[in-house]
């Protein structure tokens, strides 16, 4: 009961965006029409609108420079962010008419222009499944303290596996195991698509190889054990923070170079079609 109150208001927000959308979409197909029932040149208008649509959209990653100014929360602009974003391709589609251009520089600004459309959508995908995912990762970290955090998991892990060896000395089923499985997991890098995957293989292999383990030990070997299964976790943790933060980045790394990129060619493309009608 009170997991669906507190996702009601999620619901209802998105609900609402996507009446937005759906809204402003219609609103940019009716106003091509009747560009176009009035003979007027739909392509100037759209192209116009998609210039000072670029320019809103670039203002959300200047609003997240500059957290300290009272310009409204980064949840509300990344609300209209979405929003924009989403009617810009509507608008698109109206500025080339639904067809795909020929010449070398449409097609190149057109491509870029999907591409910054296509890396937004799957940053807002992303943005809605990782967060959920991290809260069950432990606590949250710098991507940069990560590797650091890696190799002291592996050092107590080694340090661990000597003290095993010393208080089971007739027994060489900690070593055997360190050596076998748990020296390679730990020192592995994380995969770059763990965080969107439902399971990690590689960590199930290693802890169901030390459960399997249990049954054969004693009090005193299961407590360490224990020890162990808590560094396999810890680094499963890692690891799927690691996952997820490089992947965000990338998605930036994609995203904000090519919004960039598209504005400047906007600009050029805004310039040489007012030169062509002789207008600039």
């Amino acid at each position: 009961m009170a997991e669906s109150l507190n996702t009601s208001p999620v619901l209802r927000r998105r609900a609402c965006l996507a009446g937005l959308v759906l809204g402003g979409s219609l609103l940019v197909l009716a106003a091509a029409h009747v560009l176009a029932v009035a003979l007027r040149s739909v392509a100037l208008y759209s192209g116009f609108t998609l210039l000072f649509f670029c320019l809103v959209l670039t203002l959300f990653n200047g609003r997240k420079k500059l957290p300290f100014l009272p310009l409204g929360s980064a949840r509300a602009w990344l609300d209209f962010h979405v929003c924009v974003g989403w009617i810009s391709l509507v608008l698109f589609g109206c500025h080339l008419g639904w067809q795909w251009p020929h010449s070398v520089v449409n097609v190149v600004l057109a491509s870029t222009f999907l591409l910054v459309a296509l890396s937004g959508v799957v940053g807002l995908w992303l943005s809605r499944i990782l967060p959920p995912r991290l809260v069950g990762s432990g606590e949250p970290l710098t991507y940069e303290r990560i590797p650091r955090l890696r190799a002291e998991i592996g050092e107590e892990a080694r340090l661990l596996a000597l003290e095993a060896a010393r208080a089971t000395s007739a027994s060489s089923t900690f070593g055997d195991f360190y050596t076998r499985c748990l020296h390679s997991y730990l020192h592995a890098a994380p995969p770059w698509f763990l965080a969107l995957r439902t399971t990690d293989s590689h960590y199930r292999s290693v802890s169901a190889d030390l459960q399997a383990l249990r049954r054969y030990m004693n009090d005193q070997e299961r407590l360490l054990a224990e020890r162990f299964d808590a560094i396999i976790t810890a680094k499963r943790n890692l690891d799927f923070q690691a996952s997820a933060q490089r992947l965000l980045k990338l998605w930036l790394f994609v995203h904000i170079p090519f919004t960039y990129s598209l504005l400047l060619l906007v600009v050029a493309h805004v310039l040489t079609v007012l030169a062509y009608h002789g207008r600039w």
